[in-house]
């Protein structure tokens, strides 16, 4: 459960929206530059960027989280109304880090259980290295979960409106 996917129907067009989304969110070119690192405003408590068929938000936050999830969503006007395609994950750099972490602490698992197996003891180590590879598992997967109720909250706080489709 590393991305959750979400797909959902505005009845209003693109620039209606992207009008709301001002309200709520500052405009940003890039996630990582340094600026944004003042306090939140907290009539926009969400930075992003926008274009013509995608867009990005995030919680703005007074430090830096590289494991906060964004949304990273697509939208096409169909009707007079917007469904917009997305979806809440880490940026790529902080999936391939906690993959390389999973497959090391995997690995120091693995070694950990061979030895005890060889030596038919007990070894505080395996303690160790299940901790080590419980933490890389679960900060992936308490940040996502916690990152998507706070999204979901928010667009539908800013879209009353909305109604979200099947995936």
């Amino acid at each position: 459960m590393i991305r959750k996917k979400y797909s959902f129907i505005i009845p209003q067009n693109r620039d209606e929206i992207l009008l709301r989304f001002s309200h709520f969110v500052e405009e940003h070119v890039s996630k990582y530059s340094i600026i944004g690192m003042n306090e939140p405003d907290p009539e926009k408590p969400f930075a992003g960027f926008f274009d013509t068929t995608k867009f990005q938000i995030w919680r703005r936050l007074r430090y830096r989280n590289g494991f906060q999830p964004y949304f990273y969503g697509r939208w096409k006007e169909v009707d007079g109304q917007t469904i917009v395609y997305g979806e809440i994950r880490p940026s790529y750099i902080v999936l391939i880090f906690w993959a390389i972490w999973m497959v090391g602490a995997s690995i120091g698992v693995i070694a950990v259980l061979v030895d005890m197996i060889r030596n038919g003891a007990f070894s505080g180590a395996i303690i160790l290295v299940l901790v080590v590879w419980w933490v890389g598992f679960s900060m992936q997967l308490m940040s996502l979960t916690s990152e998507v109720s706070k999204i979901k909250l928010f667009l539908k706080e800013a879209f009353p409106e909305l109604k979200e489709c099947e995936n």
